[in-house]
C-alpha cells in the first residue's frame, strides 16, 4: 500500500531535519589533528627542476616545477600512505614517501601520477636517504631501533641492522654518498637542556670593558645538581 502525499512530505521533512541536524554537529565538533613528526617534508629532485612538499595530514605529495625558481608551478598532488614524514627524491620523476602510519614506502612516479609501488618497512619508519654504489634507500625505523636497506632497482628488502640507539629518525648522507648516518630520537646519553630562563647567568667577562655574555640554555648532565 503506497503512502500518501502528505506521509511523504512529512517524511522528507523530517530526513532534512536529520541531516541538516547531523552537518551542523559536525561542524561545530572540534576536530584535533595528531599529526606524525615530520623529518624531512621537503626535498628538491637532483637536478634542482622539482620540489617534493609533503601535506601530511592529508596524506599526499605535493610536486612543484621549480626550473624557474622565482615561479614555481605546482604539477602534481598524489596521495600516498598514512601519516606521511619524510620524502626523497631520487630522480624528477621518482621519490620515494615515508608512510609513518602505514609502516610502508610509497614510491611515486610524477609522469604517472600515482604510487607504483608500497614496501613494507618495520614500525614507525621516519626518513629515508639514498646513498652508495648502486644506490641504496636507507630508511630509519624508529619502532624497531634498526636501518633497513633497500635495492632501488628492484626495490626489494637488502638487510635490516639493529643500531645501538633508541628510536633512530632523522638520516644523513657524507658528501661522497658513501656513508648514512642517523641521529637517535632518544639517545640515552643522561643529559638535559636546562632553558635560557631558567639557565644560571653566565660568568661576568674579564675584561670591565666588554659587554656582559648573553643569557643562554645549557646542556649538563642529567643529575647535575
Amino acid at each position: 500500500m503506497g503512502r500518501s502525499r502528505a506521509q511523504t512530505v512529512s517524511i522528507m521533512k523530517y530526513v532534512i531535519t536529520f541531516l541538516f541536524f547531523v552537518v551542523t554537529m559536525t561542524a561545530q565538533t572540534p576536530y584535533t589533528d595528531f599529526e606524525s613528526s615530520l623529518v624531512h617534508p621537503l626535498v628538491i629532485s637532483p637536478s634542482g627542476n622539482r620540489l617534493f612538499a609533503l601535506n601530511s595530514p592529508a596524506g599526499r605529495l605535493l610536486v612543484y616545477d621549480i626550473s624557474l625558481p622565482t615561479r614555481p608551478r605546482l604539477i602534481g598532488e598524489i596521495a600516498v600512505g598514512l601519516a606521511p614524514t619524510s620524502v626523497a627524491a631520487l630522480n624528477d620523476d621518482e621519490a620515494w614517501v615515508v608512510d609513518a602510519l602505514s609502516d610502508s614506502l610509497s614510491v611515486v612516479s610524477v609522469s604517472r601520477g600515482e604510487v607504483v609501488a608500497v614496501l613494507p618497512t618495520g614500525d614507525d619508519p621516519a626518513d629515508v636517504v639514498f646513498a652508495g654504489t648502486p644506490t641504496r634507500a636507507f630508511v630509519s625505523e624508529a619502532g624497531e631501533d634498526r636501518i633497513s636497506a633497500y635495492d632501488v632497482a628492484t626495490r626489494t628488502l637488502l638487510a635490516s641492522v639493529p643500531v645501538p640507539m633508541k628510536e633512530p629518525r632523522a638520516l644523513a648522507v657524507d658528501p661522497a654518498r658513501g656513508r648514512v648516518w642517523a641521529l637517535s630520537f632518544r639517545s640515552g646519553n643522561r643529559t638535559t637542556i636546562i632553558p635560557s630562563l631558567l639557565a644560571p647567568p653566565p660568568p661576568l667577562p674579564t675584561d670591565p670593558n666588554l659587554p656582559p655574555a648573553p643569557q643562554l640554555a645549557m646542556v649538563v648532565s642529567l643529575d647535575d645538581p
